[in-house]
């Protein structure tokens, strides 16, 4: 998968332009793994909650061989929703090491929206029954998620891109790839953000 995402998108990266700090607001966290990122958001009591995207065969049950990979970035017969908890704290760099992951950058967006996302994500976790499957190594649970089609066009950076979108963060650039970096600007003026429920994850 990672071979074909660099053969097609080449040296790509994708902006973060946060929305304008108004208000009560609260940081979430965006982390690159290999190739892949996930969004982590605030909760109560106190701690980061982490979801990510992905194929059901190539990426919860790591079936890596060629024809599956093939099938996850073109075939794919059923997507994954992962999540798991992540103790709190503000400094991305804490949450990089906490998480394993290899680069993470702090947003700080509109602690109602940030909320709203929260609420809608724990919904739909909720709501995907079994099969799951549990990577002890990185204390990640992964859900099968039959209602979405993952395909290398449509993957977990794509998700990550709609969440941030959702929180009222404005996004530019082509995001197949998790390449991704914060542009600091004066009181962005962004677009209303769109509600996650006609955008729970890419469409068939």
């Amino acid at each position: 998968m990672a071979a074909l995402a660099l053969l097609v998108g080449g040296g790509c990266a994708w902006k973060v332009i946060p929305p304008s700090a108004e208000g009560d607001t609260i940081p979430v966290f965006v982390t690159s793994y290999n190739k892949t990122s996930r969004l982590a958001l605030p909760a109560d009591p106190p701690r980061l909650v982490e979801f990510g995207f992905g194929d059901w065969h190539y990426y919860a049950l790591e079936e890596r061989g060629f024809a599956s990979t093939i099938r996850a970035a073109l075939f794919s017969p059923a997507a994954t929703l992962c999540r798991r908890e992540l103790p709190w704290s503000e400094d991305p760099e804490v949450v990089r090491r906490r998480s394993g992951g290899e680069a993470t950058i702090r947003i700080d967006v509109d602690a109602s929206l940030a909320a709203g996302l929260l609420n809608e994500l724990e919904g739909l976790w909720d709501s995907l029954a079994e099969p799951r499957h549990y990577r002890e190594r990185e204390d990640l649970t992964l859900a099968r998620w039959d209602d979405v089609r993952y395909t290398v066009f449509r993957n977990s950076n794509h998700l990550v891109v709609a969440w941030l979108q959702d929180l009222g963060c404005e996004v530019r650039g082509w995001s197949l790839l998790n390449r991704f970096h914060i542009v600091e600007t004066e009181a962005t003026e962004t677009a209303p953000p769109r509600h996650l429920t006609s955008r729970r994850g890419p469409r068939r």
